[in-house]
């Protein structure tokens, strides 16, 4: 395949994944004005919790066997032996759900205090993790066979079915709860289609070449997973224990706006996963390489982009009573650029086999700033926790370039470009906060950072 073939191929899975990641998360973002007047922040509050704690439930539970180094799998069973491959990830997950729900059974109380979960909602988590896992695992397999319009429509289904029915929810009385009810209702219908599908095509549930394969692959990635969850979700919590649930369904408010951009760089970071894979396999570095440099482009182009309406957006999805957050998303949204840029870095170290690396730095910063977060949430409340977390970013960009300019000198490591584009980020968003009480500022700075935004496609697509 020649580089214009291979970059188009590129460019189409990106474009269906982030078209796949708008259906599945645009309409829970359309619904939360709704939300947001209709629960109290306390309540809302409840709700943020749950999906913060999913995301350390989800490692434990899971060793993220559905996450990136699912790709390196699939790399290696390609072709006849992919949907045994497949097959046998689903089963190593049943055993270890059916682990999980023992374990908490065996130590409910405990977890419960612990969590700041009531009642068996632990358990619910548990058994919408097993459902996330097993739907991860099939459409992992089609992003890495190319296959992502299929992808786009199961994600759609999910997407635009979970929140009118978590309306319905809370306007029958549920209120909090109605929303977790909903996401587990519809990702179980589609988890057990998709697991019917699973099983049709091959019936190799228990494969310990597969087990033994997956494991050594994922152990070692678990305290690189768990100090992930850690960074991305910690804040929450520390918000939870240290000012109050009330504090996080404000910051939960702010933290949902400024990571809208994650519907972009998080859909493209999907597809740039497993064609950077594709293009380590096969010798071609170079493609992964300028698909890197453009994708980071474009990201800090949008981020700029994105914050000059942020005070527009946030007042949108969010009352007045939410208002005081506002700060936060600005944070969270350099947050989401400096996440999706370590994202790809990540990559290639996996793909070196420098799984040992990856959990190195990402242990570093959990360790450098967890302790930061408790304190400057004494402090200044939420606002200190959003700083920390865009710290911690900072932090671990910094150390994964670092760690991969030691093993290629290629160009995906060249760290005067980037450093260029996250000054210009970093200073872009200063400026944008400063200007933010003046909407004519913002409009010119807004038209600057389009003109940007499209000057890079154009020398991006020039290439391809």
């Amino acid at each position: 395949m020649n580089t214009t073939r291979a970059y188009g191929r590129g460019v189409k899975g990106a474009v269906w994944s982030i078209a796949s990641t708008l259906l599945s998360r645009g309409a829970g973002i359309i619904f939360t004005p709704i939300f947001t007047r209709m629960l109290t922040p306390s309540e809302f509050g409840v709700y943020s919790l749950y999906t913060g704690l999913m995301g350390i439930f989800t490692v434990i539970c899971t060793l993220e066997i559905s996450g990136n180094a699912i790709y390196k799998g699939f790399a290696k069973f390609d072709g006849e032996r992919t949907a045994d491959f497949r097959t046998a990830a689903v089963g190593a997950q049943t055993v270890m759900t059916l682990l999980s729900l023992a374990f908490y059974m065996l130590f409910r109380r405990r977890i419960n205090s612990a969590s700041g979960l009531s009642g068996y909602l632990p358990a619910v988590l548990i058994l919408q993790i097993f459902f996330n896992a097993v739907t991860g695992i099939y459409l992992a397999g089609l992003r890495y066979g190319g296959e992502y319009k299929t992808v786009a429509l199961i994600n759609a289904v999910q997407g635009l079915a979970a929140p009118p029915l978590a309306l319905i929810l809370i306007r029958s009385g549920i209120r909090a709860t109605g929303r977790i009810y909903a996401h587990l209702a519809v990702g179980g219908a589609v988890a057990l289609i998709l697991l019917i599908k699973i099983l049709k095509d091959s019936k190799r549930v228990v494969s310990l070449s597969v087990w033994k394969y997956l494991f050594a692959l994922l152990l070692p990635m678990l305290p690189h997973y768990l100090g992930s969850s850690l960074l991305a979700q910690s804040d929450k919590i520390i918000v939870a224990k240290r000012v109050g649930e009330a504090a996080v369904g404000k910051y939960s408010a702010a933290f949902s706006v400024g990571h809208l951009t994650s519907l972009i760089t998080g859909g493209a970071s999907l597809a740039l996963t497993p064609f950077m894979m594709r293009k380590f396999k096969s010798g071609r570095e170079q493609d992964a390489e300028r698909a890197a440099k453009l994708s980071v482009r474009l990201a800090a182009a949008l981020t700029l982009g994105f914050m000059t309406v942020l005070p527009e957006a946030f007042g949108f999805f969010a009352s007045a009573e939410y208002a005081e957050a506002l700060p936060v998303a600005y944070l969270i949204s350099l947050s989401v650029l400096f996440s999706f840029s370590t994202s790809l870095i990540n990559t290639a170290l996996l793909y070196y086999g420098k799984a040992s690396v990856i959990t190195k730095n990402t242990l570093i910063t959990v360790l450098l700033t967890l302790p930061l977060s408790f304190l400057l949430a004494d402090r200044i409340g939420y606002f200190g926790c959003a700083a920390a977390s865009l710290l911690s970013y900072i932090i671990l960009i910094a150390l994964s370039y670092k760690s991969l300019s030691k093993i290629t000198q290629k160009s995906l490591v060249n760290a005067n470009s980037y450093l260029q584009i996250f000054l210009v980020a970093l200073i872009g968003a200063v400026s944008i906060f400063v200007a933010r009480p003046a909407p004519l500022a913002r409009l010119v700075l807004f038209l600057a950072i389009s003109a940007i935004l499209l000057l890079e496609a154009k020398r991006g697509l020039k290439r391809i």
